[in-house]
């Protein structure tokens, strides 16, 4: 069973009021999977000048339009 995020009993106690204050989950920005994959990518590789390169003309291939 999921709990409601409004639910009071779900807050987290405030230490100078002694009251609850709302809990805020975390935000995220969406990621394209084509940039997900960049960024797995550029985590896993080790930090060179040739290593950016080449992500960069990756990235610079992907942008080009597909030939039908």
């Amino acid at each position: 069973m999921r709990k409601d995020p409004s639910d009071p009993s779900t807050s987290t106690p405030d230490s100078e009021s002694g009251r609850k204050k709302k809990y805020s989950a975390p935000h995220f920005t969406r990621l394209t999977p084509e940039e997900a994959k960049a960024m797995l990518t550029a985590t896993a590789l080790p930090d060179s000048p040739v290593v950016r390169e080449l992500l960069e003309w990756i990235a610079e291939l992907e942008k080009r339009p597909t030939k039908a």
